[in-house]
This record gives structure tokens, C-alpha cells and sequence, in this order.
């Protein structure tokens, strides 16, 4: 791993570490664990001379202050972890349990979705829910995280026609991915469901772990707040 990285200059301050990734083939929670910890601990370790660190699926960007450290100094932390990485199997992400209600009110898309798949919303509920996610990549909004992998099942391309806004909440699904809105915004994935409290930017980092725990509608308006009749 640590010899399979390559390293090169983006900026006078910036670099970028890239893992091979064979053409067309899906993200490897693995390696996104480990860039992920690898993140967290230039961050911990580097402190406010770190200026940025930018995870994704089988890169990381790294900007650091170069009045307060030279890049010799942290490419040998870099590659120093990377060794220890190698032996290590387990990476401690956070693991996330998100309420999400099912309900075709909320999920825009379910009705057209299930036809789609040729699944009842119950069976696209299940089958959505019993899947541990990883955390890929956070980005396109502050705090919106790119999940996998989707069961083959409900993988679905992206909406013929994007939406202008999608609720915030929205739970969706795009290819082998999904994600949770978490502001409005416009969108084009296929929305099946919403969750009633709402992630914030910095609630999910790459290597993280997620879970969606399905609830009725009743409970889904007492946790958003809204009133019952």
C-alpha cells in the first residue's frame, strides 16, 4: 500500500497521493478507511500547519502552511503510516445510525423507483436498510457524504430530469451509491425516502460507517418537529 501510492505536486503548497483503482471498478471500502485515517492523522498530528486535507475514493489531497513545515517532513509521516497501515486490518471510522421514513410522500421517487426495479417500496426499504454503508467521499454539498456500495438490486442511473430543489433529507440513490441531502438543493437521484433530523458538515468523514434504520411516518414527524393532527 504504501509503495503503491504515487505522490505528486499540485500547487506550490499542495500535493496529491493517488491509489491505483483498476477502470470501472467499484471503490474499495478498504482503501477509503485508510485514507480516511490517514487524513485524521495528518490533521491530529500536524495541527494548524495542516491547512487541508481532502479525502475522496482513492485520492487525497494534502495543502499544507509551508512556513510551518517543509513537505520532506510530512511525506515521511505520510509513508511512515502507510507501513503501518499495511499490517493493520481494522480502522476505527465512526458508525452512523440514520432514522429514515420509507414513506412515498417523502420518498419522491419511490412509486417510480420500485416499478423500475420490480420491487414493492417494502422491498426496496428492506434491502436498503440492511446494508452497512462506508463513507466514500463528502463533497457537492457541505456535509453531503457519497455512500456504498447499494445492493446491485437498486442500482439505478441518476433521474432523466433533475430536480430544480430536492427536499433537504432526502435519502436517494444514484448507481451502486447513495447519499442524504442535507440542505435543499437542486439534484437528479432517485429519492426514496427522507430523514428527519439532518447530518451537518461535519458529521461523516471518509472511512465512516452508515446504517438506515427505517421509521413510520408518526415517528418520523415527531423528530422533525411537525405536529400531528
Amino acid at each position: 500500500m504504501s509503495s503503491d501510492v504515487h505522490i505528486a505536486p499540485v500547487s506550490v503548497d499542495t500535493w496529491l497521493l493517488t491509489w491505483p483503482l483498476d477502470q470501472g471498478a467499484l471503490p474499495d471500502a478498504h482503501l477509503v478507511a485508510v485514507i480516511g485515517k490517514l487524513a485524521n492523522n495528518l490533521r491530529t498530528h500536524f495541527g494548524a500547519a495542516m491547512v487541508n486535507t481532502v479525502p475522496a475514493y482513492c485520492s487525497l489531497m494534502v495543502q499544507i502552511d509551508l512556513r510551518s513545515i517543509d513537505w520532506v517532513h510530512v511525506e515521511a509521516a505520510i509513508r511512515t503510516w502507510l507501513a503501518e497501515f499495511e499490517s493493520t486490518s481494522q480502522f476505527a471510522g465512526r458508525h452512523h445510525r440514520i432514522s429514515v421514513c420509507y414513506d412515498p410522500d417523502l420518498g419522491l421517487d419511490m412509486h417510480e423507483f420500485s416499478a423500475l426495479k420490480q420491487l414493492t417500496p417494502d422491498d426496496v426499504t428492506a434491502i436498503h436498510s440492511q446494508a452497512i454503508y462506508t463513507v466514500f467521499a463528502v463533497g457537492f454539498l457541505p456535509g453531503f457524504a457519497y455512500l456504498g456500495h447499494v445492493d446491485e438490486r437498486l442500482s439505478a442511473p441518476r433521474r432523466a430530469t433533475f430536480r430544480a430543489t430536492v427536499p433537504a433529507g432526502s435519502v436517494a440513490i444514484a448507481d451502486r451509491q447513495t447519499a442524504i441531502y442535507p440542505s435543499a438543493s437542486p439534484g437528479g437521484w432517485q429519492i426514496i425516502g427522507r430523514a428527519p433530523q439532518l447530518p451537518t458538515p461535519g458529521d461523516f468523514s471518509a472511512g465512516d460507517t452508515v446504517e438506515f434504520v427505517p421509521i413510520d411516518r408518526a415517528h418520523f414527524d415527531r423528530l422533525a418537529g411537525v405536529s400531528m393532527v
